[in-house]
This record gives C-alpha cells, sequence and structure tokens, in this order.
C-alpha cells in the first residue's frame, strides 16, 4: 500500500513553504539566512531519497571494478555497508600506494564521477562540465 504524500513530496513542501512564505515573512537576516539553509537541506534529503539508492549502487559497482579482489563479499551486507567497506579498502590502498599509473587514473576517474553525483545532490546548479577543469 502506498502512502501519499511520500517522505519527498513532504520534504519538498516544507522547503518550498520555507522559501515561498517564511523566509520573505522574516525581517532578521540571521533567521533569514538560516531559513534559507534549512529549506537548503530539506531538498537535498528530499533529492537523496530519490536518488540515493541508484547512486550508491553506481559508487558500489566503480569500486568492486577497481577492486576486484575484495568486491563480493556478504551478500546481505547493504549496499551502503559495502559501499562504507570499499571505501575504506579504496582508502588503504591509496595510502599506501598500491596502484600504479593506470590504477590511479581509474581511481581519479571514479573520484570525479562521485563527486559530480554528490554535486548533483547538494547543488544540482553547481557546473561539473569537463571545460572547468
Amino acid at each position: 500500500m502506498q502512502q501519499r504524500p511520500s517522505k519527498t513530496e513532504l520534504l519538498r513542501a516544507v522547503a518550498q513553504f520555507l522559501l515561498a512564505e517564511a523566509y520573505p515573512a522574516i525581517a532578521d537576516k540571521r533567521l533569514n539566512f538560516r531559513v534559507l539553509i534549512a529549506a537548503n537541506l530539506a531538498n537535498v534529503v528530499a533529492t537523496e531519497l530519490e536518488t540515493g539508492p541508484a547512486l550508491i549502487d553506481s559508487e558500489v559497482s566503480r569500486l568492486e571494478l577497481l577492486l576486484p579482489d575484495v568486491a563480493g563479499g556478504d551478500d546481505r551486507q547493504s549496499p551502503a555497508h559495502r559501499m562504507a567497506r570499499l571505501n575504506e579498502e579504496l582508502v588503504l590502498r591509496l595510502r599506501s600506494k598500491q596502484f600504479d599509473q593506470r590504477q590511479r587514473e581509474q581511481v581519479w576517474a571514479h573520484v570525479k564521477q562521485t563527486l559530480i553525483e554528490t554535486l548533483g545532490i547538494v547543488n544540482p546548479r553547481f557546473d561539473t562540465s569537463p571545460e572547468i577543469e
């Protein structure tokens, strides 16, 4: 059974209320700024609810390609836990300089893609086009 409104819809409604009604009515600049932050956070969480699982799956897939000897593991483990475990291993290998030049380029491509996906959630207007490098 589906419940309406969804968590995403509720968060978007809160953000819309804060921006459309509360923000313009608040004279205190400090509180006004905090209302903007609250609206942004509500939108970020709503976007994470919508896209989070797909982005986690995408990151896990890339990490498993970089770390085939660590890929797999416990199938009962949630994708978020697998992602955390793989990221921990990636950090350990980077710190101990276990990657050759070709592998470092693959790691860099993974990090860039992860950053682009994260920016798509926290700041969708951020220019991530290749021309800005």
